[in-house]
């Protein structure tokens, strides 16, 4: 399988996607707190707002063809200190095909490549059992939890948060590092 894109949002292209995914209720649960959003018109104000002030980098994750798999993006970022969030998520067609891990991968490393970043965090509902599966797969380390963080489905749920740092990914991963910048390069 090859890798997929990760594309810069488009606003024309990409609005319509985002809207159906980030304000259905089963989805954004995975994600986002709740987004109050009736209308396509205040969710693209929502949007824009949030790309301006609290997204630090934004991708779209796409296929060759230009179908969208999914969106990675990093939050919370700290570059005196050195570290940010990143969150994903993954259309259902295509969960459990290694996308994840292959976007997770190029988008960690463009992160460590291109900011002062010593660790990337990321934090997952312990409802969310893929993910919790996939990222301590990917090398994250547990570093704590929050008990009883969120209400849903009618029983509180923990938010666990874990951590990757510069060291261990350039480390583990840099056979594919390697096998990454010569694709890049061509």
């Amino acid at each position: 399988m090859k890798p997929p894109r990760l594309v810069r949002y488009d606003h024309r292209k990409h609005l319509d996607i985002l809207f159906g995914i980030m304000t259905s209720p089963e989805e954004q649960r995975m994600f986002l707190n709740h987004i109050v959003s009736n209308s396509l018109r205040d969710f693209d104000g929502w949007l824009q707002d949030n790309l301006k002030l609290f997204y630090h980098e934004f991708f779209i994750i796409e296929s060759d063809e230009g179908e969208v798999m999914g969106f990675v993006y990093s939050y919370d970022k700290h570059l005196q200190d050195g570290h940010c969030k990143i969150a994903m998520y993954i259309v259902p067609a295509w969960r459990n095909s290694g996308i994840s891990a292959m976007a997770v991968f190029q988008f960690i490393d463009y992160l460590f490549r291109y900011y002062p970043l010593r660790r990337i965090n990321c934090d997952v509902y312990n409802y969310n059992a893929e993910s919790l599966r996939n990222i301590k797969q990917f090398g994250f380390e547990s570093t704590g939890c929050l008990k009883e963080y969120r209400f849903y489905d009618g029983a509180y749920h923990d938010l666990e948060l874990f951590s990757i740092t510069r060291d261990y990914f350039m480390e583990h991963w840099k056979n594919l590092l390697v096998s990454h910048a010569k694709e890049e390069a061509n």
